[in-house]
């Protein structure tokens, strides 16, 4: 009998998280063979103290009027190469020590781009306590001071705050006992509860609920008023989450009032080059120049009927590098009007999933744009919803800004390496066991042959209180599946090293190995995480080694932040972290070209195979001849080969022609 068991490793407390129509199970595989397979969890961030140069400023209480509003969306996230101020965090203008809460697009169909979330991670990143079972208070969202005297009496019963929340979102979810905690502060200096969301079993983790609060009470009206969310739950680590999005302050509000003149950006853009985010650029050049549609999300959050037209406008900077020069081109690409799910005008609170046509997308024959001679080329694309300055009701909403969540940037490469990931990771995904191994399937073009030069990988702090280190092991395909009998080039222990946030290590393969049509990255034999991008779900390209047999992934969504890399690579490299280590080859094959007979200068390497270019081993015989071997294959045929050799746990490769 067999089941299969994950289990997300929080000690105690295993958890399911449901993806887009998956939902993962816990069951358990009753076999001395182990499972392979990856469990999906919260992606804790980087200790702040790794950002060096970086300040955090001791903060003023500051006093100010009403209105606020506050979604999020201008706060600057996935940026470390700013020292003057820290992203993912609230900004001190908007909130007043609450560097502990997170900020970043990690809400699940939030009502704009980018989201607050806490949970147990503390204001450097870590966990607020090391005791497993510790439950408590842990993140802290609290607001400046509002000069509340200066509302009119007869207006006081028409103040509200609303929010938005979300429980578990892209997170781990709280439990039973678990809740969001609501305060204001009287004037008497004391913190008083005034809402607690517990959870519900009609929470569903990819909804935003809307509520709204009346501040009417006599003793919240002094200029010293403050409002604060405090999340309770383990204070262990990124467990137990709440999201909160779109905060509105403000007088003249009636408990029914839901609605804000505005459609919002709600999501990050898709990826441009098909299914790829970063392609290499004579693969785009020879092989494959299909770019969209790139999609984004626009969220009407207007429960009005209003015949606005809505429309979106797509500008390009097309940065072409040659020899590490550039001169940044910047254009308008595109626009066109958006419509709602039945063809005109959005209805109330409708999202929409804009698709923006090829178009509306860069000219791939337009030299300014892509430049013919560039070694690289960096693409940054501003896509700007326009309207929300023609709805007659903006006005009354003075002096909020509806218009600064209507603009969304995202930066695409042609450069050395595939990437379907975004660069930004929402999850860590570990393997169940070490003992396990994971394939990860990358296409070329039908009939395309390149040389694999390495591959980039995140693997997150998490887990990693020391050097780990990991197996890898590149495949050949056969039937859809990695293939055993195609082993391309394997890499023995190769060393883990911890990485600040969305920061990649370079994994060089030192000899040549060619590839073509599909191949597998494969990773085994390791402990810890890597960075999982919910952006775009690749799960159909992620393989598990069970039972001595590869099967396709179904138990997590997403792309793992794994990228290779083809050639050598040039221009400015936008992966950092990168891993300096590369190893010389150790010995030398002649005569190259020859007629399927040659010597390798070393008597203690091990010949392991000779294979084709599409992974066909070939047959061969070895004679050892003074200090070295000489190979001999036994049905030689002109073309290109790759001789594979071993020493210790080390492996080489090298190509050997044949005329």
């Amino acid at each position: 009998m067999i089941k299969r068991c994950t289990i997300f490793p929080r000690p105690e407390r295993p958890f399911s998280v449901p993806g887009a129509g998956l939902t993962l199970l816990l069951v358990c595989l009753l076999t001395t063979a182990s499972v392979a397979q990856l469990t999906r969890g919260p992606l804790p961030r980087a200790p702040r103290q790794q950002r060096q140069g970086a300040r955090v400023s001791p903060q003023v209480l500051e006093t100010r009027s009403l209105p606020f509003w506050e979604d999020f969306s201008f706060t600057v996230i996935n940026d470390t190469s700013h020292y003057e101020y820290i992203s993912d965090y609230p900004l001190d203008s908007m909130w007043y020590n609450s560097k502990s809460v997170l900020i970043s697009n990690g809400g699940w169909n939030a009502p704009s781009v980018n989201v607050a979330t806490l949970d147990g991670l503390d204001l450097l990143g870590i966990p607020y306590s090391n005791d497993n079972m510790l439950n408590g208070f842990r993140d802290t969202l609290m607001s400046h001071a509002f000069e509340m005297t200066a509302v009119p009496e007869a207006q006081r019963n028409t103040v509200f705050l609303s929010f938005f929340y979300q429980w578990q979102g892209h997170g781990e979810p709280p439990d039973p006992n678990d809740y969001l905690q609501l305060q204001f502060l009287n004037n008497d200096s004391i913190w008083e509860n005034v809402m607690r969301i517990l959870p519900k079993e009609s929470f569903q983790p990819d909804v935003f609920y809307d509520t709204i609060i009346p501040i009417s009470a006599a003793k919240y009206y002094h200029d010293e008023f403050q409002f604060r969310f405090l999340n309770y739950g383990r204070k262990s680590g990124p467990f137990d989450t709440w999201n909160i999005d779109y905060i509105y302050l403000n007088k003249n509000r009636a408990l029914n009032d839901n609605s804000f003149p505005e459609r919002a950006i709600a999501s990050p853009a898709t990826q441009l080059f098909g299914q790829y985010y970063a392609m290499p650029i004579q693969h785009f050049r020879e092989y494959d120049k299909t770019i969209g549609p790139v999609q984004f999300d626009v969220k009407n959050m207007k429960n009005q009927a209003n015949a606005i037209s809505i429309s979106y406008v797509v500008n390009g900077t097309f940065s072409n590098y040659s020899e590490g020069a550039t001169t940044p081109y910047s254009t308008l690409v595109g626009q066109a009007t958006i419509k709602g799910e039945l063809g005109g005008f959005m209805d109330p609170f409708e999202r929409v999933r804009v698709n923006v046509p090829y178009e509306n997308l860069p000219d791939t024959t337009n030299t300014s744009m892509f430049d013919p001679a560039a070694d690289s080329i960096r693409i940054k694309l501003t896509l700007s919803v326009t309207g929300d300055t023609d709805d007659p009701q903006a006005p009354s909403f003075a002096p909020v800004d509806f218009t600064s969540n209507d603009t969304l940037s995202v930066v695409y490469w042609l450069k050395d390496y595939y990437a379907y990931d975004d660069g930004t990771a929402e999850y860590s995904a570990r393997m169940a066991s070490p003992e396990n191994k994971v394939a990860y399937a990358f296409d070329l073009a039908p009939g395309q042959t390149d040389t694999l030069a390495g591959f980039y990988a995140y693997f997150p702090v998490a887990g990693l209180t020391g050097n780990r280190s990991a197996d890898f092991t590149i495949y050949g395909e056969t039937d859809g599946l990695p293939d055993n009998n195609k082993v391309l080039y394997a890499i023995t222990g190769k060393s883990i090293q911890r990485r600040d946030v969305n920061q990649f290590q370079r994994i060089d393969i030192p000899e040549v190995v060619l590839v073509r049509d599909r191949f597998y990255i494969a990773f085994g034999n390791s402990a810890a995480s890597i960075g999982l991008d919910v952006s775009q779900d690749t799960h159909d390209k992620i393989f598990d080694y069970v039972n001595q047999i590869w099967e396709p992934n179904d138990r997590i969504t997403g792309s793992l932040m794994i990228r290779p890399i083809f050639g050598k690579g040039s221009g400015e490299n936008p992966v950092t972290g990168i891993d300096p280590e590369e190893t010389a080859t150790p010995v030398h094959c002649y005569p190259n070209p020859s007629n399927g007979s040659f010597y390798i200068d070393s008597r203690h390497h091990e010949v392991m195979r000779v294979i084709s270019i599409t992974g066909q081993p070939i047959s061969f015989e070895t004679e050892v001849k003074g200090d070295g071997q000489q190979v001999t294959l036994r049905q030689p045929v002109p073309g290109l080969y790759i001789l594979q050799l071993r020493h210790g746990d080390s492996f080489w490769s090298h190509k050997i022609l044949v005329r």
